[in-house]
């Protein structure tokens, strides 16, 4: 029997995985580095196993489809997608409001994983600086944090958008089919994604200096780096699908019909670029509709022609025929008289 799993809960499961990932990354970071006494390290380990459980099951609590506790977005997305496509039978309304939920979480998450990361990070320093003041300890929980916090905003962002582009395409191509134009309102700049590789480099180096202060030697390092090429490859991933889609190109402009282009990314320069692209189709399909036209005037046109030709070439034969015979019955005559 297949597990029929929530769609909505498909879609944070990577997450708080994810998350979880960055929480044991974080604590051995610090724990690795920061010289704390027994006494103090186990409080630091309660409050951050207290933060990270009390999070995860609120995540968890909002996401499943129980009533009253998930949000209605959640009973949204899990009552019109199944096995990443929308369920059949789906009407118009249920499409958009797919669609509206889909767009709008991409950024929802991205806040949501910021806010969690920054909520940890500011717990920590603040018990840190009001219970022991050392610079030292805060500066390393800080990078540590800093580095943790773009891991898991990068995923969040890079995963939610990766594996929702199919259903959110269909979405578009749903609603465009039944002449409705989806209403685009929760954009993002392909800007913003690049923006994190720069984060990326930069967290690279902050890998380096923290390894070099840390105990586990090169362990820490390497954990890092290989977070860091597995949220890239997911943008990788991601940014491929986007292009290959617009290989298309070429299929809209030797299609008769007229074709309608959509795209599964919710970021800005995609979105412009598929309208482009309608736009263009549409232009074309109206060309091809004009000549289509104009060449069936001209075949009317040249058939009337070839009609008054045929008449006109009948008559002036028939008007040679006609002179001949009358030349000949002049002759007869002229000879009778004789």
């Amino acid at each position: 029997m297949k597990l029929n799993i929530p769609y909505r809960f498909q879609l944070v499961l990577p997450i708080l995985i994810w998350t979880t990932i960055c929480f044991i990354f974080n604590i051995t970071t610090v724990l690795s580095i920061v010289n704390f006494e027994p006494k103090t390290q186990n409080i630091f380990l309660i409050i951050s196993f207290a933060y990270f459980l009390i999070g995860m099951t609120a995540i968890v609590i909002k996401n499943i489809p129980v009533r009253p506790f998930s949000l209605v977005e959640a009973k949204i997305l899990n009552k019109n997608v199944r096995n990443n496509k929308l369920v059949p039978n789906i009407v118009v309304n249920e499409a958009s409001e797919t669609f509206t939920v889909l767009s709008g979480y991409s950024k929802r998450y991205l806040a949501n994983s910021f806010y969690f990361g920054i909520g940890y990070l500011t717990l920590i320093c603040v018990w840190q600086f009001i219970f022991f003041n050392d610079f030292f300890n805060i500066s390393i929980i800080f990078l540590s944090g800093a580095v943790t916090i773009s891991f898991l905003t990068g995923f969040s962002l890079f995963w939610f958008q990766f594996q929702s582009f199919d259903v959110i395409k269909e979405c578009r191509d749903f609603l465009l089919s039944k002449g409705l134009c989806p209403i685009e309102s929760y954009f993002s700049s392909i800007k913003a994604k690049f923006l994190f590789l720069f984060f990326f480099f930069i967290d690279t180096l902050l890998l380096y200096f923290l390894t070099i202060l840390s105990d586990g030697g090169n362990v820490i390092f390497i954990f890092g780096l290989t977070m860091i090429i597995f949220i890239t490859s997911i943008l990788f991933f991601y940014l491929s699908k986007s292009f290959n889609e617009f290989f298309n190109l070429a299929k809209i402009v030797s299609e008769e019909d007229l074709s309608v282009f959509s795209t599964g990314s919710l970021d800005k320069e995609f979105v412009d670029l598929s309208k482009n692209l309608n736009e263009i189709s549409i232009s074309l399909y109206s060309s091809k509709q004009e000549a289509v036209k104009s060449k069936k005037e001209m075949e009317k046109r040249v058939e009337e022609l070839e009609r008054f030709f045929d008449l006109t070439v009948s008559r002036e034969e028939k008007m040679i025929e006609l002179k001949k015979e009358n030349e000949d019955l002049k002759r007869k005559l002229e000879k009778s008289s004789k």
